[in-house]
């Protein structure tokens, strides 16, 4: 197997050994685990100690994937979805850190020409501005909140948008 193999030729060299690999459980469960280790050789070539750690990461592997599973099905969704920073709500604004693929189809800009940009390049003449303050007063007071807004795609044609802001806050 692959591991041993390795294992082998790092003692053999005395060589690093770093690896993440799955092991199955008497009972059936599956942890996976995380090696990093070296062995010491002496001036003659031969193995006299070895030293590492062998640490569970089943956690941190398996949030990695119900992340993965998250940004794969958020970014398929026909919804709009953009994330954005809590702060500045005043102008600039605050910057867009995520866009799903249904903002391109929806406003004709590509997701990388949106993250680092404000919401606001959505805004335009049509955009009410009553509204617009009920949002920013919403986003100040870090509390949800839904209302219709006319946006614009990139070449400037005028939709209605139903936004609906959820605040997160730092314990999630």
């Amino acid at each position: 197997d692959v591991f041993m193999q390795r294992r082998k030729e790092a003692i053999q060299q005395g060589q690093s050994l770093e690896m993440e690999y799955r092991i199955v459980l008497p009972g059936g469960g599956v942890r996976w685990i995380h090696q990093l280790g070296r062995v010491y050789l002496d001036d003659t070539g031969t193995a006299v100690r070895r030293a590492g750690v062998v640490q569970d990461v089943t956690a941190r592997k398996e949030a990695q994937a119900e992340l993965v599973l998250l940004r794969n099905a958020v970014s398929r969704l026909n919804d709009v979805v953009i994330i954005t920073e809590a702060d500045p709500i005043d102008p600039p604004g605050p910057r867009i850190v995520y866009a799903n693929d249904a903002v391109e189809r929806l406003t004709g800009y590509q997701v990388s020409e949106l993250v680092g940009r404000t919401p606001r390049i959505l805004q335009g003449p049509g955009s009410d501005r009553a509204t617009l303050a009920r949002i920013r007063d919403a986003m100040a007071q870090r509390r949800p909140v839904c209302e219709e807004v006319i946006n614009y795609t990139r070449t400037g044609e005028a939709y209605w948008v139903d936004i609906d802001i959820a605040p997160l806050f730092d314990d999630y």
